[in-house]
């Protein structure tokens, strides 16, 4: 069956994942309990989980959907948040209406006695589903899983998520990572 977002990345079928009853992680739906053992023996128990949604999490609909979406809209550019390598495998992030594409990576997964292998990694789109939770102080979740939206600057230049994993990373508009102002609107 072919699923209803084309090649846009949705977990859960759009329908909200809720953490834990008492707050914590889960895994993702998807995962069957093959997969998650698979999982979890390679990376250990706290790699695959992710944060969910507070229990009182509400679906933004209508104008307010509609602002954060439109704050959202256009090129960034992901800066790690981290000292150290650049850890960040896709820097480039495009938002067009409710999905976000992330693409410009490069891996070299493959090395052998002759070199390394090096491909692209292929662009990933995915829907932003966008949330408030009361509990979490009237935090914005911008997908159903438990990504954050941590800090926005007031001129829209760059914001802080934290993902659904507890990683953050901030998007800078490539205006601002060039030394100039920002468009007038």
């Amino acid at each position: 069956m072919a699923s209803p977002y084309g090649g846009v990345k949705v977990y859960n079928n759009g329908e909200p994942v809720y953490a834990g009853p008492n707050g914590e992680q889960v895994l993702p739906p998807e995962l069957d309990v093959i997969t998650s053992c698979i999982f979890r023996c390679c990376y250990g128990n706290d790699m695959m989980k992710m944060r969910g949604l507070p229990r009182d999490a509400v679906k933004l609909s209508g104008q307010e959907e509609k602002e954060v979406l439109d704050r959202l809209q256009d090129d960034w550019k992901i800066q790690p948040r981290h000292a150290g390598p650049n850890n960040v495998a896709c820097p480039n992030v495009h938002v067009e209406g409710d999905i976000y594409t992330v693409s410009g990576g490069m891996a070299n997964p493959y090395r052998h006695d002759h070199g390394t292998a090096t491909f692209v990694i292929p662009p990933q789109a995915q829907k932003l589903i966008l949330f408030c939770a009361f509990s979490a102080g009237d935090a914005l979740f911008i997908d159903n899983i438990g990504s954050k939206l941590v800090r926005e600057a007031p001129d829209n230049s760059e914001i802080v998520l934290e993902n659904a994993y507890c990683m953050e990373v901030k998007w800078v508009r490539p205006w601002k990572m060039d030394g100039k102002s920002g468009p007038s609107y």
